[in-house]
């Protein structure tokens, strides 16, 4: 499979080794760091925790969550770890 590119904070065209190997000036440091502010992540667990409270500070009944990985794979085991989380995946059926 040929290597996909990402955008890392309007980076675009790196692969993630690319992005990873990559010598970013401070301004761009900075840009990554306020972007990431933005991201929930971490465990199952506490995704499910941090999305929660997000709901509820909006007042949202329904979230739609989008998965930015290197690979489809990748983007797959997070959906479902996050169904998982919230009672939705396939052990739960």
């Amino acid at each position: 499979m040929p290597s996909r590119d990402v955008e890392l904070s309007g980076l675009t065209g790196l692969t993630q080794a690319e992005a990873e190997a990559r010598q970013y000036s401070a301004a761009e440091r900075a840009r990554i760091a306020h972007h990431r502010r933005r991201l929930v992540h971490g465990s199952p667990a506490r995704v499910r925790e941090r999305l929660l409270e997000l709901a509820a500070q909006n007042e949202a009944d329904e979230l739609i969550v989008i998965t930015i990985t290197g690979d489809y794979a990748t983007r797959l085991e997070s959906y479902a770890l996050l169904a998982d989380a919230f009672g939705l995946g396939a052990a739960a059926a």
